[in-house]
């Protein structure tokens, strides 16, 4: 079994001071960690429980690597913002698509087309599988989940500081939509813990 290589940063022992108030980032960190098929148009970005309260992308259907950005504030380390690309190209940020809410401290990344079609037609299944694979299970702080009824998978991730109201931009090459973004960590905020 291989080591996630998000987890793997988010857990290890620091050397470093405990954070203060009011710091900012001492550390930046680009973390790729996952791949996911995008079988429909549309990435959706959520609340790890509550799928349904989602921002969504339209993207081409493929292969998308995922891309965390972490800040260290001293000893503590936290994911700034996660990205999903299907192109090596040059990618480059682009227009706000909305903002959604998490109040478990975890944000995922799924197939929006996929999930909706299955939950149409089989709601309280998806809910119990939730309830079962997610909200029951002891999940590392990232990770993928599948959902075999729905045949498509999520990955879950912490995010930020936890709770919050998270933007989700798309992500170009160009012209082309090759993307999306949510960032859970504003650039050089800093740590609001503490003091």
């Amino acid at each position: 079994m291989s080591t996630n290589p998000l987890n793997a940063f988010l857990t290890a022992a620091s050397d470093a001071p405990p954070p203060t108030h009011g710091q900012r980032p001492t550390e930046i960190v680009r973390i790729p960690f996952a791949t996911f098929e995008l079988l429909g148009t549309r990435l959706g970005f959520g609340d790890t429980w509550q799928t349904s309260e989602e921002v969504a992308v339209y993207c081409e259907p493929g292969t998308y690597q995922l891309e965390a950005v972490c800040y260290g504030y001293g000893s503590d380390r936290r994911v700034a913002a996660v990205r999903a690309t299907r192109t090596a190209g040059t990618v480059t940020r682009g227009p706000l698509r909305g903002e959604f809410d998490v109040d478990v401290g975890s944000a995922c990344l799924y197939d929006s087309d996929v999930i909706d079609g299955y939950t149409d037609h089989a709601s309280a299944e998806f809910d119990r599988w939730v309830q079962e694979a997610i909200i029951d299970a002891a999940l590392p702080l990232s990770g993928t989940v599948t959902c075999a009824a729905a045949r498509t998978s999520l990955v879950h991730f912490d995010c930020g500081f936890g709770d919050g109201s998270y933007p989700v931009f798309e992500l170009r090459d160009g012209e082309e939509v090759v993307g999306a973004e949510a960032v859970f960590i504003a650039e050089d905020q800093p740590y609001p813990f503490g003091g």
